[in-house]
């Protein structure tokens, strides 16, 4: 199962010791250079510019995930709604570390900072 693979990619490759699951965002695109400089410029930097993304099959099944992810405590936005903003052909999950705010809206930040 993808959302397995996406919690041990967590594990292994982005958590330090402290990290809360809401300080990892997870979110589905058609496009993670395009979606990842939305991020850097209207949300938050992301730590160590390193992001884990899988291909699902349709729009649905990329939702399914990351509502899921959702479920399991990790930021995926808007109120925590799955597919917030996706696009039709949003077949990407992404996970990364939120790292400091590059707006005022500091609700869409970590609540903590490397």
């Amino acid at each position: 199962m993808i959302c397995d693979s996406i919690r041990d990619y967590v594990n292994t490759v982005l958590y330090k010791t402290g990290d809360y699951n809401d300080s990892f965002y997870c979110g589905i695109t058609n496009d993670i250079d395009i979606r990842m400089q939305q991020h850097r410029n209207n949300d938050f930097n992301i730590v160590r510019n390193q992001v884990g993304a899988w291909l699902c099959r349709d729009v649905e099944s990329a939702t399914e995930v990351e509502r899921r992810m959702g479920e399991f405590g990790y930021d995926i936005g808007r109120g925590n709604k799955a597919g917030n903003g996706a696009n039709d052909d949003s077949r990407y999950v992404y996970i990364l570390k939120k790292g400091k705010c590059t707006t005022g809206n500091v609700s869409s930040c970590a609540t903590s900072f490397i």
